[in-house]
This record gives C-alpha cells, structure tokens and sequence, in this order.
C-alpha cells in the first residue's frame, strides 16, 4: 500500500508545475504553522548535540531530481488535507490581487489534478469557475461599498475573468476526453451539469456587466470588453455540451435521456428567441445613435464607401489609427446590412422548431445544427454591433 501510494504521489507531482511565487508563499505559511507548534518549540530548547557530518548529496548525488516532484506534491497534499494550515482558510477568503489568491488557484488545480475521473474533474472545473463569478462580484461590491481604486478593482476583475476563461477552456477540453472516454450515461450527465451550470453563469455575468456598465469609466472598457469574450466562451461551452448529451442520449436505451435531450434543446431555442430580439433592439439603438451624428472616422488611405467600413467592422482589422471624415451614410448602409441578420436567425431558429416539434429523437442531430447556425449568425451581428458602436464613440472624442 505504501509504495503504491508513494507510485501515485510521483507520478501526480510530475504533473504539477506550481509557480514560484505560489510555492514561496505556500513555503513561508508552512514554515509559519511548524514553527507555532509545541513539538518545534521543545526542538528549540533542547541542547544542541555536535552531530557527525553528513552528506546526502555523497550518498545520493540526483536526490533533488527525485523527491522535488514528491516533495511539491506532498506541500500540495498537506495544504489541502489538512485544515489547521492557516494557508487553507486565507487562501479560500483570498480575491484576486490579495496575497494569497495564487495560492488559492494552485490549490484548486491541485484538487483538479488529484481527482480520479474525467467525471469528478469537470465537476471541480465548473464549481472553480463558479468561484470566479462570485469573486467579481465581491470585488464590485467591495468598490461600491468603500469607493475603494477603480483602476486596481477592474485590474482584479480582469485577472478573475482570465481564470474564468481558462477554466471554461478546460471544461471544454474535459467535455471532448469524456466525449471519448466515458460512457453514454456518464457523459450526459456530466455534460447535463455543464449545461445547466453554463446558463446560470451566463446569467450572472450579463448581471455583473450590467453593473459595471452602469459606471461609464473609461478604465473599466477593456472590464466590459473581457467580459464579453467571457461570455462568448460560456456560450461555445454551453454549446459543447449540449453537442456531447444530445451525442450520447441517442446511444443510451429508453427514452429518458433523449426527453432530456430534446427538453435541454427547447430551452436553448427560448434562449436563443432572446437574444434575436436583443439584438434587433441593439441595432436600433446604434440606428438611433447614427441618425443623430454628424461625421464618423475612418482610417486614412480608405474611401468612404460601405465596403470600406465593412473592413473595419471585421474581426480582423488592424487599420491605421490615423483618421479622416466620413458620412454617417455609410456606417449606416453596413448597419442596414447587419439588421438583415436578426430575420436570417429567426427563420433558421424556426426550422429548429419545426423539427423539434416532429418528436423524432432521431433528427435531434438536425435540431442542435439549426441552433448551432442561428448562434452563428447572432454571434456575427453582435461583433460587427460592437465593432460599430466602437467605432461611433471613438469619433464623437
């Protein structure tokens, strides 16, 4: 059992690679907790015995090259297991940008890490990501509370939200291992978990943008604009694992899981409805704020045609900063063009409907690649929105 155990912890600890500043903190906390107990402070009053030399190293010249992987796997372990380090209790009240926040992170990967199925890992990994949303939103409440540094709160906002997104890739990585590895009923209820949790979060972080938004501080745009790529990683999430329940509910006997299945898909389309219809009221409201401007920049060595603003409304626009004077006429024919996509959503989201409503388990396959399709397009005009509505504030400054 022992050499087993030993086996295990090696092998786990050539896993890890904990970062240096988290392994300093842990080390000093640790030394901390030993050095208050009773057992060290006997050690200290007792006479010092002249001890014989002795080298490890003469004896064992690679010992560091063996027992560093064990040696950072057993602190791990020990900060973990045992609840009287006061590493433990410090770490999990830690928010971004307090001391103890690495520690906090290299923990839970270490939980992650020493979880003993694909199953148990992503049920950590969501739970972690959890944790972020409720992270921000201390923070928000915590600079609303004591008017405390906007710019050092959207800092710690930002760090929360690049775990968040690292997190959900790894949900996502999880999802395609137990796509490959578990079996049909372990995927979908796993995957089942991912998906209610996915909305939940979506939910709360539209909630805490909106927060944040209320504000109007310039130092909290980029906050807004993580934000938004955090949400579009929730939604590839989402969409991910309805992919793998309706996948593996068409594998499992009865028909329970594919009525979850075509249940989970009903609810995607109600949400997806949504935002259809929040979209078409975002163009109207750039709409509404074109017709009230009077000139809008564009990248000098451009004509003033649509085709032009099209180019900077792409994703992958790296125009010059240096700017002349163009016609609000046409950023508002590329915006009529993006006003086209709602109705394009709306007709593909109800083939969806349509198929859905056959009641065939078999074509939930076509119903998830219709949904899939009306994302895309909402997706694409919401970017292009974005892009837009940038592009109107940056002239009127």
């Amino acid at each position: 059992m022992f050499y087993r155990c030993k086996k295990f912890i090696r092998q786990a600890g050539s896993e890890i690679n904990p970062k240096e500043n988290w392994k300093q903190t842990s080390r000093e906390a640790l030394l901390a907790e030993i050095r208050r107990s009773p057992i060290w402070r006997q050690a200290q009053n007792k006479p010092k015995v002249q001890a014989r030399a002795f080298s490890f190293s003469a004896f064992l010249p690679n010992y560091r090259l063996i027992f560093r992987p064990v040696g950072v796997m057993a602190m791990i372990m020990v900060v973990v297991f045992s609840g009287s380090i006061a590493t433990v209790s410090a770490a999990r009240a830690s928010l971004p940008g307090d001391t103890f926040y690495p520690v906090k992170i290299g923990l839970e990967r270490a939980q992650i890490s020493l979880a003993l199925s694909q199953e148990k890992k992503a049920e950590l990994e969501i739970a972690f990501a959890g944790a972020r949303l409720k992270e921000i939103q201390e923070i928000i409440n915590k600079k609303s509370s004591d008017q405390g540094n906007g710019v050092k709160a959207a800092a710690n906002i930002e760090q929360a939200i690049s775990h968040l997104s690292e997190g959900l890739n790894s949900v996502q990585k999880r999802l395609d291992q137990i796509k490959e590895s578990a079996s049909a009923q372990e995927a979908v209820g796993i995957s089942k978990l991912v998906n209610d949790n996915a909305i939940i979060f979506e939910e709360n972080l539209l909630q805490l943008k909106g927060r944040i938004t209320k504000d109007q501080v310039k130092t909290e745009l980029q906050t807004v604009a993580s934000i938004d790529e955090a949400l579009v990683k929730l939604d590839e999430t989402n969409t991910k694992s309805l992919a793998v329940m309706v996948e593996k509910s068409l594998i499992l006997p009865g028909s329970e899981a594919k009525e979850d299945a075509a249940t989970k898909l009903q609810t995607t389309i109600e949400r997806m409805e949504k935002k259809i219809e929040v979209t078409e009221q975002k163009i109207n409201s750039v709409n509404k704020n074109i017709e009230q401007a009077k000139s809008f920049s564009l990248s000098a060595g451009q004509t003033a045609t649509a085709s032009s603003v099209a180019a900077m409304l792409s994703k992958d626009n790296n125009a010059s900063t240096t700017q002349e004077v163009v016609s609000p006429e046409v950023l508002r024919q590329v915006v009529k063009e993006v006003a086209n996509k709602p109705e394009e959503a709306k007709k593909t989201i109800e083939d969806a409907k349509k198929i859905l409503g056959e009641k065939d388990a078999s074509k939930l396959g076509d119903v998830l690649n219709k949904v899939q399709e009306t994302n895309s397009i909402v997706q694409d005009a919401r970017e292009k929105l974005k892009s837009a509505e940038t592009l109107f504030k940056s002239s009127e400054n």
